[in-house]
């Protein structure tokens, strides 16, 4: 097959799977959200694996981060551009529904619980520090992996194509080495820079670049690899509630994400018709939008749930039960994806532009 692949090209397959991402954690917080409503759940544990969906991201964001720069050594100006490019794509987002969350936490009102307002470190949560508290916006804390991994890929940018390697190798090293010691742990900022977490990146960005070298398996191999390891998982983890570390969750999450996102980008370079389904595309809208979702889910999901919650009680609905969950569960996730396409028409794609570099 012969190599095709451009810097400044853009995957369908990557855009898909940000959708599949975005949506696996949506769906993980409704399985919290659905015991709050009567009688027996329908999302059982077992949906909580929807937490896979941050290693699918972190893995897509250093395929991302290879692919749309240069393989060659760049200039201190690229680099700074290249800082100043990613520092403006995550933070002005983020902010903006950090301050919504600070007025809806502080509101006497509040539909959400606000005792977590009082926990967070608010200075911290805006520049995204890592502590040992959760974010303002609890979602922020894999965008502190997100800017960290942005600060170091750059400086890699200096070096030529082997050199980068190299670093990379060593970086993984470092991980290995240093995340063994009890200090590291302690501290959350060196719990941050040695982080299994950051092999999910790493894995990413060598998936490009042996992707560009035509060095790869056959799609179909990969993709029922990690699927099948998913399923092994998905049932073992919740039937014996294993709490993962972060090396457990990097080999159980985190490669077999790595071996998706290479199978998909190999079955869209071979052409397979399944990029040219409706479904595909309704997918890959979600994955445009799939960050304002991400940050806006919970949101939506705290209104959404608790006015279902009245009508439901207001209303007396005499429904089968099983038939009120399944309505409530696909009410609760169309309300996200409606809310993330029209705020990332509205609000994301307008932030893009006034802070476009």
């Amino acid at each position: 097959m012969e190599n095709k692949l451009k810097a400044t090209k853009r995957y369908q397959g990557i855009q898909i799977l940000r959708g599949v991402a975005s949506l696996l954690v949506v769906i993980l917080h409704i399985a919290g959200i659905e015991k709050d409503f009567p009688n027996s759940k329908l999302l059982s544990s077992y949906f909580n694996f929807g937490v896979v969906g941050v290693d699918i991201f972190f893995v897509l964001s250093g395929f991302i981060m290879a692919a749309t720069t240069n393989i060659y050594s760049a200039s201190y100006f690229y680099i700074k551009n290249f800082w100043k490019r990613r520092l403006l794509r995550v933070y002005p987002l983020y902010w903006f529904y950090s301050c919504l969350a600070l007025i809806v936490f502080v509101l006497p009102s509040s539909m959400i619980n606000s005792s977590r307002w009082l926990e967070a470190d608010l200075i911290s949560s805006f520049l995204l520090w890592p502590t040992k508290k959760l974010p303002l916006l609890f979602v922020g804390w894999t965008l502190s992996h997100e800017i960290y991994f942005y600060i170091i890929f750059g400086l890699l940018l200096f070096l030529n194509f082997r050199g980068r390697i190299l670093g990379l190798f060593l970086w993984t090293l470092f991980v290995i080495i240093f995340s063994q010691f009890d200090h590291v742990k302690s501290s959350p900022i060196f719990n941050l820079i040695f982080s299994p977490l950051t092999l999910e990146f790493i894995s990413g960005v060598l998936i490009y670049y042996f992707f560009k070298k035509n060095k790869y398996f056959k799609p179909y191999v990969t993709i029922f690899f990690s699927v099948f390891v998913f399923a092994l998982i998905w049932h073992y983890y919740y039937r014996h509630l294993v709490d993962f570390t972060n090396w457990q969750r990097f080999f159980c999450f985190g490669l077999p994400s790595a071996f998706l996102v290479h199978g998909i980008v190999c079955l869209e370079e071979e052409g397979s018709l399944i990029f040219k389904t409706r479904l595909s595309a309704f997918l890959e809208k979600i994955g445009n939008a799939s960050y304002t979702i991400y940050l806006s889910h919970f949101f939506v999901l705290s209104v959404m749930s608790r006015l279902l919650f009245k009508v439901i009680q207001i209303l007396e609905i005499s429904i089968n039960e099983f038939l009120l969950h399944i309505l409530v569960i696909l009410v609760l996730t169309f309300t996200c994806i409606l809310y993330g396409l029209l705020a990332y028409s509205y609000v994301e794609k307008k932030m893009i532009e006034w802070f476009k570099p």
